[in-house]
Protein backbone atom coordinates (compact mmCIF):
# COMPACT_ATOMS: atom_id res chain seq x y z
CA UNK A 1 0.00 0.00 0.00
CA UNK A 2 3.15 2.68 0.69
CA UNK A 3 4.02 2.05 -2.75
CA UNK A 4 0.31 3.41 -4.48
CA UNK A 5 -0.49 5.66 -1.75
CA UNK A 6 -0.18 9.16 -1.33
CA UNK A 7 -0.26 8.94 2.43
CA UNK A 8 -0.46 5.23 4.98
CA UNK A 9 -1.66 6.15 8.25
CA UNK A 10 -0.96 3.04 11.02
CA UNK A 11 -2.86 3.74 14.07
CA UNK A 12 -1.41 0.36 16.41
CA UNK A 13 -3.21 0.04 19.55
CA UNK A 14 -4.09 -2.98 22.67
CA UNK A 15 -7.53 -3.96 23.29
CA UNK A 16 -7.61 -5.39 26.98
CA UNK A 17 -10.56 -8.67 26.63
CA UNK A 18 -13.01 -8.70 29.45
CA UNK A 19 -10.65 -11.73 30.84
CA UNK A 20 -8.06 -9.65 30.57
CA UNK A 21 -5.54 -10.69 27.59
CA UNK A 22 -3.95 -8.36 25.82
CA UNK A 23 -4.89 -8.23 21.96
CA UNK A 24 -2.31 -6.17 19.73
CA UNK A 25 -4.43 -4.38 17.07
CA UNK A 26 -4.15 -1.64 14.14
CA UNK A 27 -6.11 0.72 11.56
CA UNK A 28 -4.77 1.76 8.54
CA UNK A 29 -5.82 4.63 6.67
CA UNK A 30 -4.16 5.36 3.43
CA UNK A 31 -5.18 8.43 1.10
CA UNK A 32 -4.78 8.21 -2.68
CA UNK A 33 -4.69 11.46 -4.65
CA UNK A 34 -5.90 13.73 -1.82
CA UNK A 35 -5.57 17.39 -3.69
CA UNK A 36 -8.42 15.96 -5.80
CA UNK A 37 -11.99 17.93 -4.60
CA UNK A 38 -13.66 14.71 -6.06
CA UNK A 39 -12.85 11.53 -5.20
CA UNK A 40 -14.04 8.21 -3.76
CA UNK A 41 -14.19 7.07 0.22
CA UNK A 42 -13.66 3.25 0.33
CA UNK A 43 -13.72 1.71 3.64
CA UNK A 44 -12.57 -2.36 4.53
CA UNK A 45 -12.99 -3.79 8.13
CA UNK A 46 -11.44 -6.85 8.43
CA UNK A 47 -12.92 -8.15 11.42
CA UNK A 48 -12.38 -11.28 13.65
CA UNK A 49 -13.23 -11.88 17.24
CA UNK A 50 -11.42 -13.85 20.07
CA UNK A 51 -14.72 -15.40 20.84
CA UNK A 52 -18.05 -16.09 19.63
CA UNK A 53 -20.85 -14.64 22.23
CA UNK A 54 -23.43 -15.55 20.26
CA UNK A 55 -22.78 -19.47 19.62
CA UNK A 56 -25.14 -22.15 20.69
CA UNK A 57 -22.45 -24.07 22.81
CA UNK A 58 -20.48 -22.77 25.49
CA UNK A 59 -17.57 -24.91 23.82
CA UNK A 60 -18.22 -22.81 20.49
CA UNK A 61 -18.41 -19.19 22.66
CA UNK A 62 -15.04 -20.03 23.77
CA UNK A 63 -13.67 -20.48 19.85
CA UNK A 64 -12.39 -17.25 17.77
CA UNK A 65 -14.66 -16.29 15.38
CA UNK A 66 -12.80 -16.39 11.67
CA UNK A 67 -12.10 -13.17 10.11
CA UNK A 68 -14.06 -11.39 7.73
CA UNK A 69 -13.79 -8.46 5.61
CA UNK A 70 -16.63 -5.35 4.79
CA UNK A 71 -16.70 -3.24 2.20
CA UNK A 72 -18.03 0.46 1.68
CA UNK A 73 -17.58 2.54 -0.75
CA UNK A 74 -19.29 6.16 -1.86
CA UNK A 75 -18.03 9.20 -4.24
CA UNK A 76 -17.58 12.35 -2.10
CA UNK A 77 -16.61 15.84 -3.52
CA UNK A 78 -16.10 18.08 -0.83
CA UNK A 79 -14.59 22.24 -1.27
CA UNK A 80 -12.42 21.04 1.95
CA UNK A 81 -9.01 20.98 1.96
CA UNK A 82 -7.01 17.91 1.38
CA UNK A 83 -5.94 18.07 5.34
CA UNK A 84 -9.64 18.11 6.49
Amino acid sequence: MRARADTVIVQSFTYTTADGKKLPLRNILARFRPELPERVLYLTHWDSRPVSESASTEAEKKMPVPARMTEHRASVSSSRSATS
